[in-house]
């Protein structure tokens, strides 16, 4: 999750808002954050 909070982060977007869109993309698509993290991460 630290890893792609960073990712976002290299983007423009603040840790407390990488963190939140992390959050908020499992929440709306019912997956864990680590899974939300991988994908990123794959990206």
């Amino acid at each position: 999750i630290e890893r792609a909070k960073g990712k976002l982060m290299e983007k423009g977007i603040s840790e407390e808002d990488a963190y939140r869109q992390i959050q908020q993309v499992a929440r709306d698509k019912q997956v864990t954050m680590v899974q939300v993290a991988q994908v990123i991460l794959r990206q």
